[in-house]
């Protein structure tokens, strides 16, 4: 069984979130309970968020202690709010998140800015990192690691949590940068061709295996059944803008006490919004398989003459295929006369809506497109208007849409369709909160699920 040498051995190691098996429910359920609390004093925000994490589902009888863990694992490892002096406040990252619930980009903006040392840590186990001289960004060794393999034709490119574990994250030579990439898939690849066995100990193992499975989340990683992680083409792109991405957090270097360490605190959640927000932008990802996206988009290339450019060039996925549904349904009506009225509207525009379509009757039907990669029906059933939508929504009445669009791989896509929204919530039919424009919360009485129609080569 392999052992990482004892004199290179130092266990990294990071907070586990105690709702992993519910991560996108609770992420997407805290960045509206932050959001909505927003600049607060720390001891009131502290309040007010530990009751709203008392409201998610199974804590209502949990201890103050499992409230405050809770709330203390999402602050440290996910930089959701930034906590000072007199005033705690929702960073950008968790308002985005709450926006638009676009979990591969917040996931994506995590695996970006995630380092040893990092403020995700306690001040004396940072001190401890510091002394004993470790700079180690995971995630960008992992995408580095991949396209090393792939540059020497070492293909499929792969690496296992127990490869991870044993031979990176708990090895000096590596997260000292003492050695290449190069030196340390040559220990790997030795250790695959002798077919060496690892200590798979969940204890051992679990903190690798969550950084590979964030990976995964933000669609950069897929796995199999044999603990191995591969590439995912859809995520190409952003691997390899990670490999080659050169920031980090350094201040901790300076320090040598555990009030120094305490004092970067609300810098290092500063940085990590600043990385999340400006190095992975707002429109990196696409929700679903690239080649169902380039389907749909074929088909508005074909259909797309004499429509205005930028109906040809439609970067979110979800806009695309409302805007492809809308032109077939259209058609499924008889009338594919009316399909070249279906438009997308410029976002400079901000008009308050998606799509300008049509009706049978030639009258016009405002669409809204809210589109979220989720597994779960509490993120599903949530998802936020800006001021000008919802004044649009109120203005247009029963011809303004929402269009809320799930994709997943899992299950595929879902439509579900809210007519008149404002009017919906004049009646209690769904639930509003003010927040910057409006925080929608709903149920199935609020609309109709569509089947989603697609083109098809």
């Amino acid at each position: 069984m392999y052992h990482t040498p004892k004199s290179n051995c130092f266990r990294l190691h990071q907070p586990r979130p105690r709702f992993k098996n519910d991560m996108e429910d609770v992420l997407g359920y805290v960045s509206f309970a932050v959001s909505e609390i927003d600049k607060e004093d720390p001891r009131e925000f502290k309040k007010r968020l530990d009751d709203a994490l008392r409201g998610f589902k199974g804590n209502a009888l949990s201890t103050p202690k499992t409230i405050a863990n809770w709330r203390t694992e999402i602050s440290s490892l996910f930089g959701f709010f930034i906590e000072e002096s007199d005033i705690t406040y929702a960073t950008d990252i968790a308002r985005s998140l709450s926006s638009d619930l676009d979990f591969v980009r917040f996931f994506r903006q995590f695996v970006s800015f995630f380092q040893y040392p990092g403020g995700h840590l306690k001040s004396h186990e940072i001190l401890k990192i510091v002394d004993a001289g470790i700079s180690f960004h995971p995630c960008r060794w992992l995408a580095q690691f991949i396209l090393y393999q792939e540059e020497i034709k070492d293909t499929p490119a792969k690496i296992s949590d127990l490869e991870f574990c044993h031979c990176v994250l708990n090895d000096l030579r590596v997260t000292k940068g003492l050695e290449s990439i190069q030196d340390t898939y040559k220990r790997i690849n030795r250790n695959r061709r002798s077919s060496v066995e690892y200590d798979s100990t969940g204890d051992v193992v679990r903190y690798a295996k969550d950084i590979m499975d964030y990976m995964e989340w933000a669609r950069l990683f897929s796995k199999d059944n044999d603990r191995y992680y591969y590439p995912r083409k859809d995520g190409r792109t952003f691997l390899e803008k990670l490999a080659q991405s050169k920031h980090f957090f350094k201040l901790y270097e300076r320090c040598s006490a555990n009030e120094e360490v305490s004092n970067l605190r609300p810098k290092w959640f500063e940085y990590t919004t600043m990385i999340g927000m400006k190095f992975v932008g707002e429109d990196v990802t696409v929700p679903i398989g690239d080649e169902i996206i380039s389907q749909q988009l074929t088909f508005l290339g074909k259909k797309g003459k004499g429509l205005p450019a930028h109906t040809k060039k439609i970067g979110d996925a979800g806009e695309a295929l409302a805007l492809v549904h809308e032109k077939l349904r259209i058609k499924k009506e008889g009338r594919s006369d009316l399909q070249h009225l279906i438009n997308l509207i410029p976002n400079v525009l901000a008009v308050g809506y998606d799509i300008q379509s049509v009706e049978v009757d030639e009258s016009k039907r405002y669409v809204e497109v809210k589109s979220s990669i989720s597994r779960s029906s509490l993120t599903f059933q949530r998802f936020h208007l800006t001021t000008n939508e919802w004044v649009a929504a109120e203005t247009l009445g029963e011809r303004y849409y929402i269009y809320r669009l799930q994709i997943t791989d899992q299950a595929g896509k879902q439509l579900f369709l809210i007519r008149d929204p404002v009017g919906k919530y004049k009646q209690s039919l769904l639930k509003m909160v003010p927040r910057d424009g409006a925080d929608i919360i709903f149920n199935d009485n609020c609309g109709t699920f569509e089947d989603l129609l697609e083109w098809k080569n």
